[in-house]
């Protein structure tokens, strides 16, 4: 299985509502509340098959993820007018947005998160109790790149929620280890090694760690540049001797920490595309700020690649070999940046499912070359 980390605004969630059946099936997408309304998150439960699971956190860490570009958009921010960061009664607000959307999809799986909140350990068990007697599954979400995060404190509250739970069996291990910089770097963090522990001792439902290689800087306008998918081999180093809990791979779905994900007036929006293949990005920028007419020129850049799948690869693929027939004074049916960021993510996930049935996960490093991507080894 593949947890995808998405944002529940408009183009994620049509990014991944065009995901073919059988990628579909192959996911359960994590998805953090965006911006300042919940009716993409609606719309995706109102939509997503019936009979698939998804994880939905309603907590500020969304907020930190996709960082918001000015300080009024975050004040404004969902998570905040609601008050679901507050703790208070077991975080009774948050609670309740989860059991709405509850009554809407029924494989939602609620996230157990205290992540820049003033939580106790007790308001927390009380969220954890709560959630369990409510849901078939529930999910504990730890975050292990916030660098003022209390690791030790983090270590506690997941044990005690294993702990006071009645039935392990239900929970989820989520362990959001932010960016990666080198393919070993999960294998040999301290604070991994910490979690895997729990891992070995305690039979939960599942667990997964979900990181990101996407570079977080792109290339000047005019210049293309390749970068490194280091998660799918970084994952498959980890190895563990609990054998009876499901592992699946997570990754933040070519996005970067901080990506925003929202227009402000006044921002810098340079058309951008990006394409994953042989466990690497082709990343390409063009044009001026929001001359989005060059995605035309992308569009044709992107599916001249030796690489490019074709367009029945996946729902992307197909819009982007229509946006590259436009003619060059079209004005519009191009896109910009927000829609483009739904195609990247529908593309990279139908090829991370692609990659978990050709090669497994975790990778078999020893039996199989992931350079080369028609399997041969």
């Amino acid at each position: 299985m593949y947890i995808p980390l998405a944002q529940a605004g408009l183009n994620d969630v049509k990014g991944l509502l065009n995901l073919a059946t059988k990628a579909k099936q192959q996911i359960a997408p994590l998805l953090d509340l965006a911006g300042k309304s919940k009716t993409h998150l609606q719309t995706f439960c109102d939509e997503w098959p019936e009979d698939l699971s998804f994880f939905v956190d309603i907590s500020p860490m969304g907020i930190e993820l996709c960082k918001a570009v000015a300080e009024a958009d975050e004040e404004n921010h969902i998570i905040l007018t609601l008050s679901l960061d507050n703790p208070k009664n077991g975080f009774t607000t948050r609670k309740n947005l989860y059991l709405a959307l509850h009554k809407k999809h029924q494989g939602l799986i609620p996230c157990i998160s205290w992540e820049n909140t003033d939580a106790t350990r007790r308001d927390v068990l009380l969220f954890a109790r709560s959630l369990e007697e409510d849901f078939n599954k529930i999910a504990i979400r730890i975050c292990l790149w916030n660098e003022i995060s209390d690791h030790q404190k983090n270590l506690d509250y997941a044990k005690a929620i294993l702990d006071v739970v009645r039935d392990r069996s239900k929970v989820w291990l989520l362990i959001d280890y932010g960016p990666l910089r080198q393919d070993t770097e999960i294998a040999t963090s301290k604070k991994m090694a910490d979690f895997l522990e729990i891992i070995n001792s305690t039979s939960v439902a599942g667990w997964s760690i979900i990181s990101t290689s996407f570079p977080a800087q792109r290339p000047s306008s005019g210049e293309e540049q390749r970068a490194q998918l280091l998660d799918y081999t970084a994952q498959s180093l980890i190895k563990t001797r609990n054998k009876t809990s499901q592992r699946a791979y997570g990754d933040y779905a070519a996005s970067a920490l901080g990506s925003a994900t929202q227009f402000t007036p006044g921002m810098i929006v340079i058309p951008f595309g990006a394409y994953l293949a042989n466990f690497e990005w082709w990343l390409h920028r063009d044009g001026g700020s929001s001359e989005f007419r060059k995605y035309i020129d992308i569009a044709k850049k992107l599916i001249s690649l030796p690489q490019f799948d074709g367009a029945g690869f996946c729902w992307a693929n197909e819009n982007y070999e229509r946006i590259s027939q436009l003619p060059p004074a079209a004005t519009r049916d191009y896109g910009n940046n927000g829609v483009w960021n739904g195609y990247r993510l529908n593309q990279h996930i139908t090829k991370i499912c692609h990659y978990l049935e050709q090669y497994g996960f975790p990778l078999s490093l020893q039996a199989t070359s992931v350079e080369e991507e028609d399997g041969e080894i």
